[in-house]
């Protein structure tokens, strides 16, 4: 299974927040792809490596001020 990281401070008042899982789980319907996803806060990426060590691909999601900018 590929495990994609969504780096950002999840809030539902933002449209891409809550559109971003539906959006990936019809991509994942539609092309029976074995994906799976995890949102990580930004305050939670203090070591890069460590933190994201395991996923297959990594998208930073829209919704600045996040609580860690680095």
């Amino acid at each position: 299974m590929a495990r994609l990281a969504i780096i950002a401070d999840y809030d539902a008042g933002k449209t891409a927040h809550p559109a971003l899982p539906q959006a990936l789980e019809r991509a994942r319907q539609a092309t029976g792809a074995n994906l799976d996803w995890e949102w990580i806060g930004t305050d939670r990426v203090f070591r890069p490596a460590e933190t994201l060590a395991g996923f297959a691909g990594i998208w930073v999601a829209p919704g600045s001020p996040y609580k860690n900018m680095d």
